[in-house]
Parts: structure tokens; sequence; C-alpha cells
């Protein structure tokens, strides 16, 4: 954690966010101008405006350059001069660029060089608010979304796996008792049989073409397409014995628990991939784990096997004889 020196003491990281955090900062335009379109900056106050110290530490990002100039304009002076604490919006904390970097002062001296969250492009947000990555030096690591308040009825109601650790204002009103039942299980249908099968027997022979092409790259890819319906039909053999009353967790990390040990070693050959032969054996493995596992789900669940194994599994093995 950094030290700084702030009016002759020695502070860490975590006082300066503290001071910043509560006496808030002068951003300057410059800084507006060079990062808003790149970063996650602008002077919306309803954004959730945050800078990294260089250490790591986030810190609230509050411009109260902008926030003076938007009270001034909508208030008299003679007004502005009843808000009870309107002496202390005035703040020895600037953000400035510096050497062509957003740099943070204390009146004139210099603290820390800090930068901005990346207004990312390639992998947008997918959640409400802003989502910091954080990994400590203590190799604790910590993934931080920050919401509009009125953003939280909405967050609750996403996920039903949410624990309330804190509530310092008492804003949730209603005792939440996390589960994961939304993520159980679920029967399938006929149709989304049909489909998991359709898309599993014919995904394979594009593995099959990028084999005969010299292609391992693109074989690859489209085993992990085969293999992601081998996993779907695999899981609801595992929900038809467990009546379909629990989860395999998210990309099926609890499967192991659920299959036999034979099952699960030969699933396992199916991850190399790092040559041509190992590719094909483990195509054949899934070929041979989805028949015999899509056939155990059909006779439970009385649905009709799809004709496509045959006529399949007969173009995969006449394309390796030829590939031999």
């Amino acid at each position: 954690m950094n030290k700084y020196y702030i009016n002759n003491c020695e502070i860490d990281s975590i006082d300066l966010k503290c001071l910043v955090v509560s006496k808030g900062v002068k951003v300057s335009k410059e800084v507006y101008k060079k990062f808003s379109k790149t970063h996650r900056l602008g002077i919306n106050p309803l954004m959730c405006n945050s800078m990294f110290l260089s250490d790591g530490t986030i810190v609230q990002l509050t411009d109260m350059s902008f926030h003076l100039q938007y009270l001034t304009g909508i208030l008299s002076w003679d007004n502005l001069k009843l808000l009870k604490y309107v002496q202390d919006l005035g703040t020895p904390f600037s953000l400035k660029v510096y050497e062509g970097k957003p740099t943070l002062f204390y009146y004139s001296e210099f603290v820390d060089e800090v930068t901005k969250p990346e207004d990312m492009e390639l992998f947008p947000p997918s959640e409400l608010g802003f989502s910091y990555l954080m990994l400590f030096d203590d190799y604790n690591k910590v993934d931080l979304t920050l919401i509009p308040l009125n953003c939280l009825e909405e967050y609750l109601k996403r996920d039903k796996l949410v624990t309330v650790l804190l509530d310092k204002d008492n804003r949730i009103k209603e005792k939440i008792i996390p589960t994961d039942e939304e993520y159980h299980i679920r029967k399938p249908t006929m149709r989304q049989f049909d489909d998991c099968c359709n898309e599993f027997w014919h995904v394979s022979t594009y593995v099959v073409k990028g084999l005969m092409r010299r292609e391992i790259l693109y074989s690859i890819a489209h085993l992990g397409i085969v293999r992601r319906e081998l996993l779907r039909m695999m899981s609801w053999k595992v929900g038809l014995e467990t009546h379909f009353s629990l989860s395999v967790g998210k990309n099926y990390k609890y499967l192991k628990r659920y299959v036999s040990d034979g099952l699960w070693n030969r699933l396992m050959t199916t991850y190399r991939m790092d040559t041509y032969e190992n590719c094909w054996n483990s195509l054949f493995t899934c070929l041979d784990l989805f028949r015999e596992v899509s056939k155990e789900v059909a006779v439970k669940l009385c649905f009709e096997y799809p004709d496509n194994d045959f006529n399949l599994t007969k173009y995969v093995m006449d394309m390796y004889k030829g590939y031999e």
C-alpha cells in the first residue's frame, strides 16, 4: 500500500481514499477532453466515476468543480449561502493532465498518478453499473460492481443467490434468503432434446472438415461446441437421477459429483486436442458418450431417439479412413 505526505503527515492509500471521497476533486476540463471518450468518465453526477491509485486502490470520484458550477447555475448566491455546508464544497484536491496522464494533486503538490477504468468496446459490461476486477498484493481477488441506488430493486431481482452482508441505510425492507433454485437443471422438452442432438451430430462434421484440411484450430473450436452439447445432455441425465432438484454450477463445474468415475474419466480424455490424432480420438469419445447418454435420457423421458446418429457416425468413420 502506498504512502503519501499530506500537510506533512504520512497517510496510506486508504486514508487518501477517505480524504478524496469526503472532500471531492476538482477535475480539469482537459481530463474530460482527453479521457472521456475512451474511459468511463463523465460530468453526469449519476455516473459511477472512479479512479485507481497507483497501487490499485479504487477511489470514488466526485467532481466538485462541476457541482459548484451546477449549484451556482440553479441558485442565486443569496440562496446558495443558506446551504448549511456550502463552505465545505471547496476542495484542495484536483485532477489534472500531467505529462499526458491523469494526476492527482493536493493544492499544487503532486500526490499520485492515477488511472481510469476503460470504457471497453471489445468486452462491454453485461451487468448493471460498473465492474472492477481487483487482485490485491496478498492475492485476495475481489470483483466489485458499483450500481446507482435507483437500480437496487432491479439488481436484487436479477439473481436469487444474492446475500446481503451490510445494509447500513436499511434500504432493503424484505429479508433475502439466497437460493440456487433458478439454476437447477431444467427438464428438457422433446424439442430441446432434438435441438441438442441435432447440434451435436451436425457440428461434428465441421470438426471432421477441419481435421481433413489440417486446420487444427478450426477443429478444436468446433469440438468445443460438440462437447458443450454433450455436457448439456449429461446434465439432463443428472437431472433425471436427482429429480431436477439441483444445479451442476456454472460451466458444469460440479458435474463430477453426480456422474460415475468411468463416465467422468472418459469425458476428460476429450480435452486432449494437442495433435490431429488426439482430436480424432476426442471426437470419437464424444460420439460414444453422447450416444450412450442421449439414448438413456430418451428412454427415461419417453422421447424418440433421432436417426442422425447412424448416418453421421458412418460419415465420420469413412472420412477418418480417408484421412489415414
